[in-house]
């Protein structure tokens, strides 16, 4: 029977009928009604074709259980099988986990509904600076599963062929009714309920045809195989988008009391489309502050693409300092991903001392912006002064007898600003800076205008 409610009518001769509503009926399930009857009044008729029956009128009943049979080609299980919907691509990241005094530490997080292998790798250290690496493999399986990957995003009216293959790796045949869900974004094109038959250590395919009929945002899709003692469920998320241009319109005023916006959606638009969202902010502090997890960015790339990425991880954590809620969870990523890209950084550094693009030959203004993130870092996470030092020590010999670096006006200008934020003034840095600034000063008499 389709997927539906019905509305069910039992009756039976010289019995009052009975009327039963709301039966739902679903793909791969069992229904079971039990009813009873009551006997009819004194003036029903009661045909007999067999052995005569002798009812009391005043009390009788007649029980009986209705059972939906279950075509045999159709495979049911016994067990409702767990839906798998939880598939991150990381499964777990932990920048710090302290142990006791033995070493033990617990950490527990939500497993992924992956069928894959995991790979684990951890680094320790002690308080003395001894390190350890472990590379472990976890792999998770189960012997009867289903494949489903459909496409993460559909333009509405989009007509998908999508294959679903359902692997057998038990030791008996299977005969496995394959069914996809029926959802609001989209529509059936050749029924939603499959039949195949896998072979032991085998799989097979089986292919859904279906529309994307109305726009939805990680709209789900779920497909269920189903055999006689084995089972698996498993549902992605998919968008679908409107087949056309999104257009959006932001509008903002300053008021005291009141403020009327003016919402104009075109003529043309799609329908279930139109959206407004209003924001009030007490002040355009809050407006700064809830706009900070745009800044978010894990680090990654060269040098100064590690520098750059981490930047603003290191901003947010300054604002909060003027603005005071900033979300924690915004606040704890941010520190995470500062650390991430000072431990990245420390791979660029050269023997030198300087800083470098890709651990290769140090740069001069590589190096000073490399020093002036540590010296902004330094009260955020906790920093090794050595490091900076070296860098310090590494500019200062690349600094030219006319006090300049690489003799350009700019990037002198950019080392000797990353300098004058050192806590160390010693005598030599001092009289480096001087020498920089007599530079800049000689090369303005001289220059009418420098671009920036």
């Amino acid at each position: 029977m389709p997927k539906d409610v019905y509305q069910l009518q039992v009756y039976a001769p010289g019995f009052k009928s009975t009327v039963i509503t709301n039966i739902t009926v679903l793909p791969s399930t069992l229904a079971q009604l039990d009813v009873i009857l009551e006997v009819g009044n004194v003036t029903s008729t009661v045909d007999v074709s067999s052995d005569s029956v002798v009812l009391e009128t005043t009390s009788a009943s007649v029980s009986t259980t209705i059972r939906r049979e279950i075509p045999r080609a159709i495979s049911q299980p016994s067990f409702t099988p767990r839906v798998r919907e939880y598939f991150p691509e990381t499964l777990v990241w932990q920048p710090e986990l302290i142990t006791d005094k033995r070493g033990n530490a617990e950490i527990k997080f939500k497993f992924a509904d992956s069928l894959t292998t995991w790979k684990l790798y951890a680094i320790g250290s002690t308080v003395s600076g001894e390190l350890g690496v472990v590379e472990k493999e976890l792999k998770t399986f189960q012997p009867f599963f289903a494949e489903l990957d459909p496409p993460k995003i559909l333009t509405e009216g989009d007509e998908i062929a999508l294959p679903v293959t359902v692997r057998n790796y038990t030791d008996k045949k299977q005969n496995v009714a394959v069914s996809m869900a029926e959802n609001n974004w989209s529509k059936m094109l050749n029924g939603s309920l499959q039949q195949i038959e896998i072979l032991p250590d085998k799989s097979a395919n089986t292919i859904f045809n279906f529309r994307a009929i109305t726009p939805v945002k990680d709209g789900k899709q779920r497909v269920t195989a189903s055999a006689r003692k084995e089972a698996d469920a498993i549902e992605k998320s998919v968008t679908v988008r409107p087949n056309g241009f999104e257009n959006v319109e932001n509008q903002s005023q300053l008021f005291n009391e009141s403020a009327v916006f003016k919402v104009n959606f075109p003529v043309n638009a799609f329908p279930d489309t139109k959206q407004a969202t209003l924001k009030i902010y007490p002040n355009l502090l809050s407006h700064v502050a809830e706009s900070v997890n745009g800044l978010l960015k894990r680090p990654y790339g060269c040098g100064e693409q590690t520098l750059s990425s981490t930047y603003p991880n290191l901003l947010i954590l300054k604002a909060n300092e003027n603005f005071k809620n900033v979300d924690e969870a915004i606040l704890k990523t941010a520190k995470s991903y500062l650390q991430e890209g000072y431990k990245r950084m420390l791979n660029y550094q050269t023997k030198e001392g300087g800083y470098s693009y890709w651990g290769n030959d140090p740069n001069v203004p590589l190096t000073a912006y490399a020093l002036r993130f540590l010296s902004d870092a330094e009260d955020l996470i906790e920093v090794d002064e050595k490091i900076a030092e070296r860098m310090q020590e590494w500019l200062l010999e690349k600094q030219n007898e006319n006090g300049s670096w690489q003799n350009d006006e700019m990037i002198t200008a950019y080392v000797v600003r990353a300098l004058s934020f050192s806590e160390a003034k010693d005598k030599n840095l001092q009289t480096a800076l001087q020498k920089g600034l007599v530079f800049l000063q000689n090369r303005l008499k001289n220059q009418t205008k420098i671009t920036f």
